[in-house]
């Protein structure tokens, strides 16, 4: 095996990063709604999550461009 690190981004979903920011909830989801942060969706319908990369998140919270 190879000695590579893998660089595997931090997720948090809606809940972890209302916690971890102080934004609310629809903050949150509507920074995602226009897509101005990184995420993934995982599911579908109410089952669905969204999974939010935290970096991402921090730059846009920093006022970074890159978000």
């Amino acid at each position: 095996m190879s000695n590579q690190v893998l660089n595997v981004p931090i997720m948090w979903d809606i809940h972890q990063a209302t916690e971890k920011t102080g934004l609310s909830r629809f903050t949150i989801k509507q920074l995602i709604k226009n897509e101005q942060i990184k995420f993934i969706r995982t599911g579908v319908g109410k089952r669905g999550k969204f999974l939010i990369n935290a970096q991402s998140l921090c730059e846009y919270m920093r006022g970074d461009e890159h978000a």
